[in-house]
């Protein structure tokens, strides 16, 4: 994009939900791309804590085989916070959430990233997010791009 669209290196960011949050994650920790910014909307940073507190919610259990623990471990974003580079991280979760799903493993990142990271929790939003956040997130990449 910025070769072709020639949009210099500050003014491209990172920005995913659920899911996709962990795509940028990914992107951050073994891409080799750096960026100004990276906002994560109900991210999945702690991929086991997910599927636990989905089976929980859900009423099932997940057997974790080999194969899907080492997914698991590389999907440990709290876990693998120093590769996650020094850009600015704002991390956007829903106080309706499943909180161990979710908003602790948020904490998790949170406390251990050494660049700036900020964690709003948002009224009334569940996992999808809600039209407000749309704000919170352009005024956060106002702020660094």
């Amino acid at each position: 994009m910025r070769e072709r669209f020639g949009i210099g290196h500050d003014r491209v960011a990172l920005m995913g939900g659920s899911a996709g949050a962990a795509v940028a994650q990914l992107v951050l920790a073994e891409g080799g791309f750096d960026v100004p910014a990276i906002a994560l909307v109900s991210p999945v940073t702690r991929l086991r804590a997910v599927i636990d507190g989905l089976s929980v919610h859900y009423g099932m259990t997940y057997d974790w085989s080999p194969p899907a623990s080492e997914v698991a471990s590389r999907l440990d974003f709290p876990a693998r916070a120093d590769d996650l580079g020094p850009a600015p991280m704002l991390i956007v979760v829903g106080e309706d959430d499943l909180v161990t799903a979710f908003r602790t493993p948020a904490e998790a990142l949170v406390a251990m990233r050494t660049a700036p990271t900020e964690l709003v929790v948002v009224e009334d939003m569940g996992h999808a997010p809600v039209h407000e956040v749309d704000a919170i997130v352009a005024a956060f990449f106002g702020e660094h791009l």
